[in-house]
């Protein structure tokens, strides 16, 4: 490792020690509320249960190929394929790609204090026990859990365990500013002497 190298990771671990200290909310978080743009694909609860009934491959976030599979994915986000060239159907499906990484990516393991990780599955799947919470301990009615999007509802519930004393499992919200930050700047740069690697937001 060059001595560029080390004070890049020094500088990166400074970042991160202060992050947990910072007042202002992640970006990350910021942007799971704020007002989406205009014609912004956005993944609802409702999506999320449409899309698994149809076993999109979107869930896995890979691109429906099949006309067909992508029209089909295409109407949860009332949009369409039919006259689109190849090339727009596949920005289309891009986007709602984008999409749906995009909200997955703002799940954020939470475990009560003293309890060790474990459990494996329990056969209610994922979407279930958010839209319980979503009724259940943020009252809403059905209608609005359904309507709601799925980034500002895994948000909603890591800050429910959190005020409740949980821990975080994974890298919070304001460290994963960090490390985004620091990507995007190192994809900036030029890549000779600099080492890029990928990180795993979810």
């Amino acid at each position: 490792m060059t001595e560029a190298e080390e004070n890049d990771l020094r500088a990166m671990s400074d970042d991160l020690a202060k992050a947990a200290e910072n007042l202002a909310e992640p970006r990350c978080v910021a942007r799971a509320f704020a007002t989406p743009a205009e014609n912004q694909i956005v993944l609802t609860m409702q999506n999320w249960i449409d899309l698994e009934a149809l076993r999109s491959p979107l869930l896995r976030l890979e691109l429906p190929e099949p006309p067909d599979t992508l029209e089909a994915a295409a109407r949860v986000f009332a949009l369409t394929i039919h006259g689109l060239t190849p090339k727009e159907a596949l920005l289309v499906a891009g986007a709602m790609r984008r999409a749906t990484a995009g909200a997955f990516a703002m799940a954020l393991p939470m475990r009560r204090p003293g309890v060790a990780e474990g459990g494996g599955d329990d056969g209610f799947g994922a979407w279930l026990p958010l839209f319980a919470f979503l009724i259940s301990e943020c009252g809403l009615d059905a209608a609005s859990a359904r309507a709601l999007p799925v980034d500002q509802a895994f948000a909603l519930l890591a800050a429910c365990r959190r005020n409740q004393g949980w821990e975080c499992a994974d890298v919070s919200y304001a460290r994963r500013d960090v490390v985004e930050r620091n990507a995007t700047t190192a994809e900036a740069l030029p890549v000779a002497g600099f080492v890029n690697s990928e990180e795993n937001d979810v």
